[in-house]
Order: structure tokens, then C-alpha cells, then sequence
């Protein structure tokens, strides 16, 4: 790969899909239920919902409008004003632990023909994590890759509770960039949203891949797209890598 020596990738619904997502949510709903019990306070399943559905309303507010991910112990504290509600300090960051450990302990699995594909890339370019994230910190999710036997492909990790900046924001871009060595008109990056992974990507410069696979859609997701290709799974990375080479 001559035009381009760098390739950044997207997380979530790119790299990992969101089994164990119900696991997760029942062990977090468990760890707050069960810490608000301690100090005399009931909560059921509709309040439960209410302060999840609030608590999304907050972090899409500040992800989407503010270019700012905020961290698990935040969140779950967005909750507890949801729900007229407070915790000793010790025992919210119990129940932010939780939070925050949930892929751990109900992991994602990664994409089929992720592995391979990762593997086919590493061999041919700079590879980058470029993550937003919420409930699950960038320590965890390095530490799930890492489970997962891939982390060794990538040189660099940018995740958002880390940077203190989200994407499309050019400084998340730029940090991978930076890491990898290399110009941002010899960088992809492959993600599943229009609004962070592609309107950041041409920010910064770089090649755009959209990454739709077709059973991995969710609401954020948008028919129109600017990206550079449109991927339906990752046994179509390379070859879409390979295919921009010829515009460099």
C-alpha cells in the first residue's frame, strides 16, 4: 500500500457488534438497585428505564452536540438525579465500577472476518483505534482487544475518556495520526456513523470507508453518505483500502 499507510478503525458496530448488551444492562440495573436499597430507597424496572432513557438523553446531548464523552461515574450520577436519588461516594464508584466493567464480564464478540482482516491489514499498514466512548472506559475496551488476541495489530489507541475530545471533533483523528506517523491524505478510516466517523475523517483530511453491515444498523445510522466506499462487512475492507490506493 503505497498511498496510504495508515488505517483507523471505529469500535463499536465496526469492529465489535453489542452481544451481551441485555447481560449488561441487567448486571448494572443490579449494581444500582442494589446500592440504592443499602441506604433505604426502592427502585423498580419503569423507574430504572426512566433514568437509562435520561441518562442517554444527557450523553447524546454533550457526545453529539459538544463533541465530549462523558465518563461512567458521571453518568451513573445523571441517573441518581434522574431518580431524586444520592449515593455515599464509595458506593458510586461501586456502582460505576460495574458500569464501566460490563463488557468484561458480558463481552461483545468482534464481527465476523474481523480477526482475519485485522490480521491482513496489520501486515500492509498502521493500524488505529479512533472510540467514542460511554459506560465502558478506553482502559476496558483495550483490555477486551487484548482478551480477544488483537490488540497487538494496532499501534495506537485513541478513545474519547481519554482525549477528552470525540469525534467528528479533528483533534480525535489527529491524535491517531500522530501516533502512527503518518499524513492524513495517506489515512482511512472505517466506521459505521455518518456524523462522527465520516464528517471526521474528511475533516482531518483523510479517506472514509462506511462500514453498513446490514445486520449491525441502528438508529444513528443514515442512508446518505459522503464516505469514499461503502463496506457490507469486513471480508470488503482490504479490498476497499486497496481500491482507494489507486486515487492517491
Amino acid at each position: 500500500m503505497d498511498g496510504i499507510v495508515a488505517v483507523t478503525i471505529d469500535f463499536w458496530n465496526t469492529l465489535v457488534d453489542e452481544t451481551g448488551a441485555p447481560e449488561r444492562r441487567a448486571e448494572r440495573r443490579d449494581a444500582l438497585v442494589e446500592a440504592l436499597a443499602a441506604v433505604g430507597r426502592t427502585v423498580d424496572e419503569a423507574q430504572f428505564d426512566a433514568a437509562q432513557q435520561a441518562t442517554l438523553t444527557y450523553f447524546q446531548h454533550h457526545w453529539l452536540g459538544q463533541r465530549r464523552t462523558p465518563h461512567a461515574r458521571e453518568l451513573v450520577g445523571v441517573m441518581l438525579a434522574e431518580l431524586g436519588a444520592e449515593l455515599p461516594d464509595e458506593s458510586l464508584d461501586r456502582v460505576a465500577h460495574v458500569f464501566a466493567q460490563g463488557v468484561l464480564s458480558h463481552p461483545p464478540r468482534l464481527l465476523p472476518g474481523a480477526r482475519e482482516a485485522l490480521a491482513e491489514l496489520a501486515d500492509r499498514a498502521r493500524l488505529a483505534i479512533i472510540s467514542d466512548t460511554a459506560f465502558s472506559p478506553g482502559a476496558v475496551l483495550r483490555a477486551l482487544l487484548e482478551r480477544e488476541g488483537v490488540a497487538g495489530h494496532f499501534t495506537s489507541f485513541v478513545f474519547s475518556d481519554e482525549t477528552g475530545v470525540a469525534k467528528p471533533e479533528p483533534a480525535a483523528f489527529a491524535r491517531a495520526l500522530d501516533a502512527l506517523g503518518a499524513e492524513p491524505g495517506r489515512a482511512v478510516h472505517v466506521g459505521d456513523l455518518e456524523r462522527t466517523d465520516i464528517v471526521g475523517a474528511r475533516g482531518a483530511g483523510m479517506r472514509s470507508i462506511l462500514f453498513r453491515a446490514r445486520e449491525h444498523l441502528h438508529a444513528l445510522a443514515e442512508e446518505e453518505t459522503e464516505a469514499d466506499a461503502v463496506v457490507a462487512g469486513w471480508h470488503e475492507v482490504a479490498p476497499a483500502v486497496e481500491a482507494l490506493l489507486g486515487r492517491g
